[in-house]
Parts: C-alpha cells; sequence; structure tokens
C-alpha cells in the first residue's frame, strides 16, 4: 500500500555533532594552525554533505554484529551562506532510492544496483572514497548543487563528545520516553553516558508514526547540544583536546585547515534563529524485499534546490 507523508528521518542526533565538531576543528587550527588564510570563494555558500554513520567502531573497522564497514544513517546536505549568515539544513531519508555504485572494501568494482542511498557508503572503503561516493549521489539528487566539503561520523562520537561537554538539559515532552526515563512528562533531564542512548533512539515501534516523536526529541537535542558545546569550550579551552581525541578515528573528513577556519568562524557568529531544517517530502513504498523506498517529490525537491544553490 502506497503511503504519502512527510518522511521523518531518525537521525538528527548527528547533526548538533557534525556542526560543533567544524567548530572545534576550525577554532584547533585557528589556535595552533600555521599560516593560515582565509581563501576567496566564487561563491558566498559552501555546501557540506554530513554522514552519520550507524556504528560504535573506529571508522576504518566493520561493526562486530553484521560485519559491515557502517551504513550512512544520517544524511544531511547543509548549506552555509558565508554572507547572510545562515545555514540551511536538509534530511535525505536513509531510504532514498539511487542508483549506487557497488565496490569491494579495496575498492574492486563490482556493479550498479537501484538500492537505498544509505547502502552506498557501505559499498567501498568506509573512508574517503564512502565518502566521495556519498557525494556523487547525493549532487545527482540535488540536480544542480555542487557539493564542497564532507564530514563523516560514527555513534560513538556523538555520545562520547556528549559526556566530553558535560551533557545537555533537555524537556522530556513524550510520555513513553518518560516513561522510560523515569520522570514525568515535561520534566527537564540532564543527559549524560547513562540516559542518552535512550533518550534519542528509544521508541514503541508498536505505536503509529512512533518516528516522528523520536525526530522531535532529536530536534530538541540538537537545539540544546550546540549552545551547550560552544558554552563549554569557552569555559574550558582544554575540552577542545578531548574533543579532538574523541573525534581521532571516528571522523572522516576533506576540509582542509583554510576551509575548517572559515566555516568556524562563520558558524561561531550564527545565531538558532538563522538555522532552518527541512526533511524531504515524497513517497514511501514497500519494496518487494520487505524494505521501504522512499521517492521524493520532484517539485518539491526542485524547490528545495532553487533555494540553496
Amino acid at each position: 500500500m502506497e503511503k504519502i507523508f512527510k518522511y521523518k528521518d531518525k537521525v538528527i542526533k548527528y547533526l548538533g555533532v557534525l556542526l560543533v565538531c567544524i567548530g572545534v576543528l576550525g577554532l584547533v587550527f585557528s589556535l595552533f594552525g600555521e599560516n593560515i588564510t582565509s581563501q576567496k570563494k566564487e561563491s558566498n555558500k559552501t555546501h557540506l554533505l554530513c554522514i552519520g554513520v550507524d556504528k560504535f567502531e573506529i571508522m576504518s573497522e566493520r561493526e562486530q554484529v553484521y560485519n559491515s564497514i557502517g551504513q550512512a544513517d544520517g544524511i544531511f546536505l547543509i548549506t552555509i551562506d558565508e554572507t547572510k549568515k545562515t545555514v540551511d539544513i536538509v534530511a535525505v531519508p536513509r531510504d532514498t532510492i539511487v542508483t549506487i555504485e557497488k565496490y569491494y572494501s579495496n575498492m574492486e568494482y563490482m556493479g550498479e544496483e537501484e538500492a537505498q542511498i544509505c547502502l552506498q557508503y557501505a559499498y567501498a572503503d568506509g573512508l574517503e572514497n564512502s565518502c566521495e561516493l556519498m557525494v556523487d549521489r547525493v549532487e545527482e539528487l540535488f540536480e544542480g548543487v555542487k557539493i564542497d566539503n564532507y564530514v563523516a561520523i560514527n555513534m560513538a562520537s556523538v555520545i562520547e563528545i556528549n559526556t566530553v561537554i558535560g551533557g545537555v538539559d533537555v524537556i522530556v515532552n513524550n510520555a513513553d520516553t518518560a516513561q522510560k526515563m523515569g520522570v514525568e512528562v515535561g520534566e527537564s533531564v540532564h543527559l549524560n553516558w547513562e540516559n542518552i542512548s535512550l533518550y534519542l533512539q528509544s521508541r514503541d515501534k508498536a505505536e503509529a508514526q512512533s518516528a516522528y516523536g523520536r525526530m522531535e526529541r532529536l530536534k530538541d537535542y540538537v537545539k540544546a547540544f550546540i549552545p551547550r558545546a560552544l558554552e563549554a569550550v569557552k569555559e574550558n579551552p582544554a575540552i577542545i583536546g578531548e574533543v579532538m581525541t574523541v573525534l581521532g578515528a571516528n571522523l572522516v573528513t576533506d576540509l582542509d585547515a583554510d576551509e575548517t577556519a572559515s566555516l568556524a568562524m562563520v558558524l561561531s557568529d550564527l545565531s538558532a534563529e538563522n538555522i532552518t531544517y527541512c526533511t524531504l517530502e515524497g513517497e514511501v513504498i514497500m519494496g518487494e524485499d520487505g524494505y521501504e523506498e522512499f521517492y521524493p517529490d520532484s517539485a518539491k525537491l526542485e524547490k528545495i534546490i532553487q533555494q540553496i544553490k
């Protein structure tokens, strides 16, 4: 049975960490880098592909249960306007159907296949090649938008960085989540390493559209995370070193020192009111293999493309 609705992805949890990672990296480069200069670009916009990989192992290792290099569980096309100091964030559903290029981990070519876009990351090396292939697929989807850089992180960094900054305070508005966490609806909760996974990931799969409630919690987390992380760095600059240690093998990016410092400068002046979020809308059907397939609404996709180009 076909169903039209606004597809609510489950992975906004990666987003705040990705943005703050850029800011932290930029601060590190600006403090300790040598001969860093601002480079002029033809466009005042930077298009950044942020990828959240669904594993806890370091990026170069396969996850233990399924022996997979990981899938692109979170896919965000982020447009940073350096003149207007605005950020537009578009979440791409992991089940979006595209033509993927399949490679073994040694990058020996296997062929092409119509499949969920999240699998493109898995069919490569789990490092730079996986990210570059994801860039190709997203550029094909957002025809005419040139992606400048990519950043990919795993789940471990989300939890560990939350711990490093001292945790984040959120309001629990979902009854099921409140019950699982042993608190009242509307109560403020401090998220630490013991309860963050429960808050971010739990949902009642038997409940219709329970993913929507989780999406709203994840957005609340992002909004609380970004200012808290920046505040923590200002309070204790030594946190930068801890965050860099966490990122280490848990992050893959092609951002160089100049690019990162430039983006960090823009993000440091950014206010929450200047960040907009949206998720691709379209049609979801159940595929013959039993997995959901997402097909974007072409008119709405074109509208987004024109907005961010």
